[in-house]
């Protein structure tokens, strides 16, 4: 009785209440998840009940699984969240079910969490959706991310493909993907722009190098908050101060004052007036 009544507090609001709830709760142990998933039901509690099961770790996918089953799809999308995050691949049969049966609106948290897990079993199905332009923006890009999740040869094909298509948005959620997937997205058969979007979400020095090797201010742009491109930077100012560029010092001011070298390199140039009134535009 205890622990449910202590897990019907996760309704309440505020960050303090609920970490005093979760505090209570963690020190109950295991015993407690099967109030706490029974907590999925209440609208108030879920969003504290996702949270306790996720950082309870794999012994919550049970009670996440059974909660597929409940009549009320919210209570079916808050379990789906949950398997996602956990990257419980023995449920995506259940998730896969979940989404082919329930309404078209309420698709996405079921292929979110299939794309969140990324079972290679799942790579035909990933790819039919993002390669698809009748399907939504979102549909589109969950396939991508679960196709980034995946990372197989194919799948790496695919995304490099669609790094160009003619849809901004998926470009973009593709360019975000495979940065997270390090250097070796580099390494894929990408256009110079594509590779220079993906480029900018990796912090590495091989990224680096193609942002300083970027024609016209693209690069220069993407440089921002990159200590090491500093004296790249400073250089690239330096040259439109001279050519009378206002656009490229401008980008180049707003990339330097993204970190402190940036400021303390900015301050240490002889000509203060420009730089001052460069300073300005650029805020």
């Amino acid at each position: 009785r205890y622990v449910t009544e202590t897990a019907n507090e996760l309704s309440r609001k505020g960050s303090f209440q609920t970490l005093a709830v979760t505090g209570a709760l963690r020190r109950v142990g295991p015993t407690a998840l099967p109030a706490v998933a029974a907590m999925l039901g209440n609208g108030d509690a879920r969003p504290a009940a996702i949270a306790f099961l996720v950082s309870s770790g794999p012994p919550a996918i049970p009670y996440f699984r059974k909660a597929l089953a409940d009549a009320n799809v919210d209570v079916k999308a808050a379990a789906a969240d949950g398997l996602g995050k956990l990257r419980a691949r023995e449920a995506v049969p259940e998730l896969l079910t979940v989404y082919r049966t329930v309404k078209p609106e309420n698709r996405p948290p079921f292929l979110s969490a299939v794309a969140a897990i990324g079972d290679p079993a799942q790579e035909d199905l990933l790819v039919r959706i993002a390669t698809d332009p009748s399907r939504s923006g979102n549909e589109r890009a969950q396939a991508v991310l679960g196709l980034g999740r995946i990372g197989s040869s194919r799948a790496l094909s695919v995304l490099a493909r669609l790094a160009d298509e003619d849809d901004l948005r998926l470009r973009d959620d593709v360019a975000v993907t495979l940065a997270t997937l390090g250097p070796r997205a580099l390494a894929l058969p990408l256009s110079p722009d594509s590779r220079l979007r993906v480029a900018a979400g990796i912090d590495d020095p091989a990224a680096d190098l193609v942002l300083t090797n970027a024609p016209g201010t693209a690069g220069v742009a993407a440089a921002k908050g990159r200590a090491r491109l500093v004296p790249f930077l400073i250089g690239k100012l330096r040259g439109a101060l001279r050519r009378n560029d206002g656009t490229l010092a401008s980008v180049s001011v707003a990339a330097l004052r993204s970190t402190p070298e940036g400021e303390r390199a900015l301050a240490e140039l002889p000509d203060r007036e420009i730089v001052a009134a460069l300073l300005e535009r650029a805020v």
